[in-house]
């Protein structure tokens, strides 16, 4: 167990989490699942050094089944890795990282964020990217 996996076991995170499985219904807001069987996480849109899970607002906390939570820690695998097979500075590449997490969460969050809307989102995270390499490499 990592160091900062431990802090789940609190009793702090537990309440938090119940509050949010709660709050979304004991639904998962990636795909709709709910129900005997089904095994709901609490996911964080993004994490800061030295903060505690159960510190994030609530609205950077979403239930996702197990089956979308680790789908989704799957995708940002491939994304942090196409990060480092495109060459991108290893800040860059966590940059990027945290913006898609953030967007995808974004988008549980609020049906409204169709996929329009999340394909605009993507193309401006992946052209900020590319201009603050563009940035880095003048210094």
């Amino acid at each position: 167990m990592s160091d900062y996996s431990k802090h789940y076991k609190d009793s702090r995170w537990q309440q938090k989490r119940l509050e949010i499985m709660e709050r979304d219904n004991w639904t998962c807001r990636s795909c709709g699942a709910k129900g005997e069987g089904v095994t709901l996480n609490v996911h964080h849109a993004y994490y800061e050094k030295g903060k505690m899970p159960w510190e994030y607002e609530n609205d950077m906390l979403v239930t996702w089944c197990e089956k979308c939570h680790e789908f989704r820690h799957r995708s940002m695998k491939n994304i942090q890795q196409d990060c480092l097979f495109m060459d991108l500075p290893a800040f860059n590449g966590l940059w990027l990282l945290a913006r898609f997490n953030y967007a995808k969460t974004l988008r549980a969050l609020d049906p409204a964020v169709d996929d329009k809307l999340l394909a605009t989102i993507a193309e401006a995270i992946v052209t900020e990217a590319y201009e603050r390499i563009e940035r880095e490499a003048v210094k």
